[in-house]
């Protein structure tokens, strides 16, 4: 890569995103080595004016800013009667093709969940191949889930072919509009294979399956590593997982609870790194306030059920699912020891979610 060249950067934000936008792209700049820039394409749904300057200001000169707000309609017809089971700007990545500039031929798509620790020019010169994506096998789904093939389809999809998770990509557009990632992503909106919960991620799996290349789990450290107990259990080589474990590029914030949120289940290491860059932005005010009685109280109940669940979902996809309750099912007995209501709050949880995000 030439020092002087400018990487596309591609986030999707609405205002009440604006913080970890905020922290996201300002950490992905300070980790750029000298002399290269980033030209940042902000998928935005409602951000306002003033929002809009006070980002700017804060990112400074390294990087120009083209603010482009898709139709929400165009996501209404790709998810029809979801009532959003996220916010639109969740499924703007589906749009990458249509909504960018047709010029555009690579763009790096990054959650704004991330906090960024390594340089993204090395993840720009990643080597594309054929492939159309570059992206981090997911930690905790790890393989396509059976209820997204559908076995009458002429050429149908193999079982056992790794899943991606979309928060991070190296996306080749030329390839992505080629192949009608976003034609095939309409194609599946009224389809029972696709889960809500994971709507963009399930629909880019689909109609990306065996057209993406995996890069190392460091450009994508997930919750779920965490919890895995042993690089077995992982889809990840020993060296890889380890990387990712305790030198991560990108650390992925990709669960409930948030770092620009007061309780965060996230490792304390990263999670103060993203609100020292979010207090020096000004944006951490709501961070100060202490619990109430309610919310503490409210947050002692939720957080084992958080906990059990998150670890029993790790069982569920393990590559060795053996051995991942070995490690998993003693933490999951202390909990339910010392916290007995998870043993009624789990089960019910599941049930409830069982047709939606817990098919696999």
């Amino acid at each position: 890569m030439n020092e002087a060249e400018t990487i596309h950067l591609v986030a999707a934000a609405n205002e009440a995103y604006a913080a970890p936008l905020c922290v996201s792209v300002r950490s992905a700049l300070d980790h750029l080595r000298e002399g290269a820039r980033i030209e940042l394409h902000v998928l935005a749904d409602g951000v306002s004016s003033e929002t809009r300057a006070r980002l700017e200001a804060f990112w400074g000169d390294r990087l120009e800013v083209e603010w482009i707000v898709p139709d929400n309609e165009a996501i209404a017809a790709l998810v029809p009667d979801c009532g959003y089971a996220a916010a639109p700007a969740t499924y703007y990545r589906l749009l990458m093709g249509s909504v960018l500039d047709p010029a555009l031929d690579k763009v790096i798509y990054l959650d704004v969940d991330t906090v960024v620790l390594g340089d993204l020019c090395e993840l720009w010169e990643l080597d594309m191949g054929h492939h159309v994506v570059l992206a981090v096998q997911d930690a905790c789904i790890q393989f396509l889930p059976p209820a997204l093939v559908d076995p009458t389809d002429e050429q149908p999809i193999e079982r056992a072919l790794p899943y991606f998770n979309s928060g991070v990509m190296v996306v080749d557009l030329r390839a992505w509009r080629r192949v009608g990632a976003e034609i095939t992503a309409r194609g599946l909106a009224t389809s029972d294979r696709i889960r809500r919960k994971f709507y963009e991620q399930d629909a880019l799996n689909v109609s990306l399956a065996g057209r993406w290349g995996a890069i190392s789990p460091d450009w994508n450290r997930q919750f779920s590593i965490d919890l895995l107990g042993d690089w077995r259990c992982s889809p990840y080589s020993e060296i890889d997982f380890e990387r990712a474990l305790t030198a991560p590029k990108i650390v992925h914030f990709c669960t409930e609870t948030k770092p620009w949120q007061r309780v965060c289940d996230h490792p304390a290491e990263y999670t103060e790194i993203f609100r020292a860059l979010l207090d020096e932005a000004g944006w951490s005010e709501d961070l100060d306030a202490p619990l109430s009685r309610a919310e503490t109280l409210r947050e002692f109940f939720a957080s084992a059920h958080r906990a059990v669940l998150h670890r029993l979902a790790i069982v569920a996809r393990a590559r060795n699912r053996r051995l991942a309750a070995l490690s998993v099912f003693p933490q999951i007995l202390r909990l339910s020891l010392s916290r007995p209501w998870v043993l009624i709050s789990v089960p019910v949880r599941a049930a409830m979610e069982g047709r939606l995000a817990w098919r696999s």
